[in-house]
């Protein structure tokens, strides 16, 4: 495998979270086996047996699974909502950086949301796929794009302090001589 994600969330099903840091795991196949359980919703996608253990989703428990990163002293977290109304508490975590990435349009038809929330989370097809894939793109490109923007201005602000700095070091204070 030669991509890995940093770690994925699971719970057991004794309902309890547990982090599992996918770098840390040496076989393939149990790496497989843990994302697919990262994954697993009830009536959806089956839970998985990894050694004794039964493993599930933990978002139920957890909707914005960013714990673990702070409890490990992660700095910075993007946090992919996949609604514009998803509630969790950021200020849980006032020592993490957090860039929240949310749709633009909505992913679901908002005349029928139970319906077209379970056709489109039951649709697989390449073109949905596709187009979700486009909308993602696009709206970090647009919250990634602000953030770019907000950088350079100040580090444009960062070199005219530092050049009125440097200019008022040759000029004298009145009452001195030169």
């Amino acid at each position: 495998m030669s991509w890995r994600p940093a770690s994925t969330a699971i719970v057991t099903a004794t309902s309890t979270v547990e982090w599992v840091r996918i770098n840390d795991v040496d076989d393939d196949e149990a790496i497989i086996e843990y994302l697919l359980a990262s994954v697993a919703f009830q009536f959806a996608f089956p839970s998985r047996t990894i050694g004794d253990h039964r493993y599930a989703s933990a978002t139920i428990r957890e909707n914005v699974p960013v714990r673990a990163l702070a409890q490990n002293g992660c700095t910075h977290a993007v946090v992919v909502h996949l609604q514009n109304g998803s509630v969790w508490r950021r200020a849980q975590f006032p020592d993490l950086s957090i860039i929240e990435i949310r749709p633009r349009q909505p992913l679901v038809d908002p005349e029928s949301p139970l319906v077209g929330w379970l056709r489109s989370t039951a649709d697989f097809s390449a073109a949905h796929i596709a187009e979700l894939d486009e909308c993602g793109y696009r709206d970090a490109d647009a919250v990634l794009a602000a953030i770019d923007a907000l950088s350079a201005q100040s580090a444009s602000r960062r070199r005219a302090r530092t050049d009125m700095l440097a200019a008022l070091e040759g000029v004298s204070k009145p009452g001195e001589e030169e």
